[in-house]
């Protein structure tokens, strides 16, 4: 005799109904997963050149080569691209070693300094170089903040043992030396990185939000994540809509003075190592964003740190001249804008000797 089964409990049902929905989702996330690593081509030359650094975070690939026949410039032409990275991952890399009477220049920066966009042979310290009685070195990576740079510097001052250290900043370098203040702005590299305290210690961080970090091991959830996001951004749902500029001048909203204080501590740091090894620090602005612009000048001012001025103006007055000086991204430069600022550059060392 056939005993009638008892209906499921609404527990139970529950229960089932979850289970379900779990391994559909779980199911769609793999299938998902699999097409998207079948069809992802991932980032494309000369941009796919990064690679993890324990110390940095990240850093150009060693002996990296790229060369495109037409890379595109802001006004739609296209010009010639070949660049390559010395085998310790950075743009220009002397392995002799100059006569006493040769000065050694060390050019350190984010992305204006590693130049993606410039071919080998029209650099701006490349110029510098060629210009004067010097031997360069120049180390730069895409997205480094200054804390970053700082690194850079005392992994290599007493191997190259500079007369004079070029550091390139630009406006973004605050987002970059607060994580707080990265992880709730539009402008975000979204990688781990190094951060320099007020107390000096130095402590790594990953400035985003939890699903971002899922997003990190999973190309199917990134795109579901990223285009959730950019909808919350379309409803005015997400922060992060908002551009640094208007999140830092918000000051109810983000202490800004703290992202400027550990700014200052970090250059402040930078001048000191220069000093301690009896070289001399320069500082230049690749750009004329405010409030970056401004505040740099005014720390390098407080803390008698060379500032170099007209680079950036130079760069605009030949763009509004009709010039094409940027690359297609409309930020960084060609290869006559790295020349206008390699000269700008030359310009200033002749009035200001390089010799002791």
């Amino acid at each position: 005799m056939n005993q009638e089964r008892k209906p499921l409990s609404l527990t139970r049902k529950i229960q089932f109904t979850l289970f379900i929905v779990f391994v559909v989702m779980l199911g769609t996330i793999l299938l998902g997963e699999v097409v998207m690593r079948l069809t992802h081509k991932g980032l494309t030359p000369p941009y796919n050149n990064k690679a993890h650094d324990k110390v940095l975070g990240w850093k150009s690939k060693g002996g990296y080569h790229a060369h495109l026949d037409s890379f595109l410039n802001k006004s739609g032409g296209t010009y010639t691209l070949d660049v390559h990275f010395a085998p310790n991952g950075y743009r220009m890399w002397s392995e002799t070693v100059s006569d006493s009477s040769t000065e050694k220049l060390l050019f350190i920066g984010d992305s204006y300094t590693e130049s993606l966009e410039c071919p080998d042979k029209q650099l701006f310290y490349g110029v510098v170089r060629d210009s004067l009685p010097c031997t360069v070195y120049a180390c730069g990576t895409a997205g480094y903040g200054t804390t970053q740079e700082l690194l850079i510097l005392q992994q290599y001052i007493d191997t190259i043992k500079p007369n004079r250290v070029i550091l390139e900043v630009c406006n973004n370098d605050f987002v970059d030396n607060d994580w707080n203040l990265e992880k709730r702005c539009n402008y975000i590299v979204g990688q781990t990185r190094p951060y320099l305290l007020l107390n000096d210690k130095i402590e790594y961080h990953y400035p985003r939000s939890w699903f971002e970090h899922v997003k990190e091991y999973s190309l199917f959830l990134n795109y579901i994540f990223g285009h959730g996001y950019t909808i919350a951004l379309a409803l005015n749902m997400a922060e992060r809509d908002r551009p640094f500029e208007e999140i830092v001048a918000d000051s109810a909203n983000f202490n800004f003075k703290n992202t400027i204080a550990l700014t200052e501590n970090a250059l402040r740091k930078i001048n000191e190592t220069v000093e301690a090894h009896g070289a001399m620090l320069y500082v230049f602005d690749a750009d004329r964003y405010e409030p970056g612009r401004t505040i740099f000048s005014e720390l390098c001012k407080k803390n008698n740190i060379a500032y170099i001025t007209g680079v950036a103006d130079e760069i605009s007055n030949r763009e509004m001249a009709g010039d094409t000086v940027h690359a297609y991204d409309g930020y960084h430069w060609n290869g006559l804008g790295e020349q206008i600022v390699g000269q700008q550059l030359v310009s200033y060392f002749r009035q200001h000797p390089l010799s002791h």
